[in-house]
C-alpha cells in the first residue's frame, strides 16, 4: 500500500498540460530557424542586397515581422535592417505639404508639433495602435505594410501543419472561403485609412525615387501579401498635402479592448466645404482585405443642398448600405460575425454626426 498524499483525480494531467503550455510559450518566444541580419549604410545598398540576396526581407520596427518569425509563419534567410538609414526618419515641410519618413516610430509621430497642429487624425491613429511599448518600436511604414491576418494563418507551425497550404503559404485555396480565388485575410492597419483620407502620396525607392497615391501602394501591398510574394521596393515616406481651409478630419477605432487589440472597424475622413460643394474622402478599415472608400456616401453629401435631419439619416443609412456591400467579413478570434456586422452600424452614427457639424452652415 502506497503512503503519502495523493493527487486529486485529474490533477496530474492538469499539471502536465500546464507544463506543456509553459514549454510551448518558451519555444514561441524564440525564433527557431537560422537567419542572417544585415545593416546597409544607404538606400542603394539596401535595395541592391534585397535584389541579390536569396529569401530576403526588410526589417523596420519588427513588431509585426518578429512574432511571425517566432511562430514559424515566416522564415526569411536574410533580414535587411532599415533602422540605421537617416533618410527614412525625416519629417519636414515640403512642396505645400508635410513629408513624413516611413521609419519614424508611431510614438515620434504623435508627439511631433507639426503633426499635432495640422494632422490630428494621424496623431490619434498612431495613439490608438496597440500599446505604448509597440508605439515606441513600430513604425509608420511598418504599420501600413503589416501582414494581413487570419485565424488559419496566424498560428504556430505545429498548428498549421494539420491543414492544407493557403494562398499566403504557397497553396491554392483560402480556408475562410474555399471557393474564393484570392486570400480574404483582413487588413488591420490603423494609419492606412487616415493616410488615404488625407490624400497622401507614398514615396518608394527601387533604384530611383518614385511617388504614387497611397491607396495604390496599399492595394499593391494587400494583393502581394495575399500570396507568397515579397516587396523589393523600399518605402521611404509619405507626402501629405496641406489640409484645405476649414477641413474636418477625424479617426475612430472600434475594438474589443480599446487600443490594445486590432480594430473591429476603424473610420477616417477628411472633408471640407468649397464652392463646388463638399470635397474629401471617407475610408473604413478592418472589414475587408483592403480599406474601403465610401464614394457613394461622400457623393451624396456633395449633392445635398441642405443637411436636414431627414437628409442626415438617409446619408447615414447609405453609408451603412455601402459598407455592407463592400465589406468582406470573415471569422476572427474573439468576435462573432454577428457582433462584427452589428458594429458596422456605427458608420451611420459617424456620418450623421459629421453632417451636424457647424462648418457646413
Amino acid at each position: 500500500m502506497l503512503s503519502g498524499r495523493r493527487h486529486p483525480p485529474g490533477r496530474r494531467g492538469l499539471l502536465l498540460r500546464v507544463r506543456l503550455l509553459q514549454v510551448r510559450k518558451k519555444v514561441f518566444n524564440v525564433i527557431q530557424h537560422e537567419f542572417t541580419c544585415h545593416s546597409p549604410t544607404d538606400l542603394n545598398q539596401a535595395y541592391a542586397w534585397a535584389e541579390r540576396m536569396k529569401d530576403s526581407i526588410y526589417l523596420a520596427g519588427g513588431t509585426d515581422l518578429v512574432p511571425l518569425m517566432k511562430y514559424g509563419v515566416k522564415k526569411p534567410e536574410n533580414l535587411i535592417r532599415l533602422d540605421h538609414l537617416p533618410e527614412l526618419k525625416i519629417i519636414e515641410k515640403r512642396k505645400g505639404g508635410l513629408y513624413v519618413g516611413a521609419m519614424l516610430t508611431l510614438w515620434e509621430i504623435q508627439r511631433h508639433p507639426l503633426i499635432k497642429a495640422e494632422f490630428p487624425s494621424l496623431r490619434l491613429a498612431c495613439q490608438k495602435v496597440a500599446s505604448p511599448q509597440i508605439q515606441s518600436q513600430g513604425t509608420l511604414g511598418g504599420n501600413l505594410l503589416q501582414d494581413r491576418r487570419c485565424i488559419y494563418y496566424n498560428q504556430s507551425e505545429e498548428w498549421r501543419s494539420s491543414i492544407s497550404l493557403c494562398y499566403k503559404t504557397g497553396g491554392t485555396m483560402c480556408h475562410q472561403a474555399p471557393a474564393s480565388d484570392y486570400c480574404k485575410a483582413l487588413y488591420y492597419s490603423d494609419v492606412a485609412p487616415v493616410l488615404w483620407s488625407l490624400g497622401a502620396r507614398a514615396v518608394v525607392f527601387d533604384g530611383d525615387e518614385k511617388w504614387m497615391p497611397v491607396e495604390e501602394l496599399i492595394q499593391e501591398h494587400v494583393e502581394r501579401n495575399g500570396l507568397v510574394k515579397r516587396e523589393k521596393r523600399i518605402l521611404k515616406g509619405f507626402w501629405i498635402p496641406q489640409p484645405p481651409e476649414r477641413a474636418l478630419m477625424k479617426f475612430e477605432k472600434l475594438s474589443l479592448r480599446g487600443s490594445l487589440v486590432f480594430p473591429v472597424m476603424n473610420i477616417a475622413f477628411q472633408l471640407s466645404p468649397s464652392l463646388e460643394g463638399i470635397q474629401g474622402s471617407l475610408v473604413v478599415g478592418g472589414t475587408a482585405p483592403a480599406p474601403i472608400l465610401l464614394e457613394k456616401t461622400v457623393k451624396r453629401m456633395e449633392l445635398s443642398k441642405a443637411f436636414t435631419p431627414e437628409e442626415r439619416k438617409k446619408t447615414g443609412e447609405l453609408a451603412l448600405e455601402e459598407l455592407l456591400e463592400k465589406s468582406q467579413l470573415v471569422r476572427e478570434s474573439g468576435i462573432s460575425l454577428k457582433v462584427k456586422r452589428n458594429t458596422l452600424k456605427h458608420v451611420s452614427t459617424v456620418v450623421e454626426q459629421l453632417m451636424e457639424t457647424e462648418v457646413w452652415s
